[in-house]
């Protein structure tokens, strides 16, 4: 790997600490070109090439950029604080991040939080009117609406957000790309598939006094053959009740 001495690791390794990073067993550092080239202000660079000089974000920057964690970009000879939504550092502008600390909005801007209200208040007519610029928040992203295989957890007038299932005790509801996580009203939910016995039970499931256990808080499944043997007495009136919460048989 060339280079190796020709990068400022202090500049772009977490918290510009030494120590962060250690280059071994590198090889022969005579082999390559350890000069940047002479359009590199900083000294340093990736390559030596004139387009691999490396850009400083935090090295040179004022001290007050640094005191907060900042990087810095140059406008007009002067290195300015970037804006503390950004991460990595920014370029031409406080505000055009490399990468955003915590949300992305659709425009590339950086955010504390999404803007996930449903309404918001217009001073005009003084009353609390939908939100038109409502996002929900898709991992680091701000989203307009949630991919279809995904489900829209918490719903309410002030958080919305996109989660690959619903959490324990909800249930969805809706279609795809507007399916809903909402509280369940009683037992969730949950529709159960079984290994299936083919001929003369064509496509049934069949259940024993074994089997049936499985069968526990679902509330959906295909149909089922019972099958009597095994059960006896008061034991078959147990093993029925893993049946107390079955709804539908389709």
């Amino acid at each position: 790997l060339c280079n190796t001495d020709t990068v400022d690791w202090n500049d772009i390794t977490k918290n510009n600490k030494s120590g962060h990073y250690a280059v071994e067993e590198n090889g022969k550092l005579g082999q390559c070109s350890q000069k940047c080239a002479d359009n590199c202000e900083s000294s340093f660079c990736w390559a030596p090439e004139d387009n691999y000089c490396q850009i400083l974000t935090y090295s040179d920057c004022p001290q007050k950029c640094k005191d907060n964690g900042r990087r810095c970009y140059e406008t007009n000879g002067v290195n300015e604080c970037c804006d503390n939504m950004c991460f990595g550092g920014c370029i031409s502008s406080s505000h055009s991040c490399v990468s955003c600390s915590r949300f992305q909005m659709p425009d590339g801007s950086c955010v504390e939080e999404c803007p996930m209200r449903n309404s918001v208040y217009d001073s005009d007519t003084e009353l609390m009117v939908p939100n038109q610029n409502r996002l929900y928040t898709m991992g680091s992203n701000c989203v307009k609406q949630c991919p279809s295989q995904y489900y829209i957890e918490d719903d309410s007038d002030t958080k919305a957000y996109c989660v690959r299932s619903c959490p324990a005790g909800t249930e969805a509801i809706g279609k795809d790309g507007s399916k809903i996580c909402k509280k369940c009203d009683g037992a969730c939910s949950k529709v159960c598939k079984f290994v299936e016995l083919r001929g003369t039970l064509s496509t049934a499931v069949s259940f024993n006094k074994v089997s049936l256990a499985n069968a526990a808080g679902c509330t959906a499944i295909d149909k089922i053959h019972i099958d009597d043997s095994g059960f006896s007495g008061d034991d078959a009136i147990t093993k029925i009740e893993e049946f107390n919460t079955l709804k539908d048989i389709r």
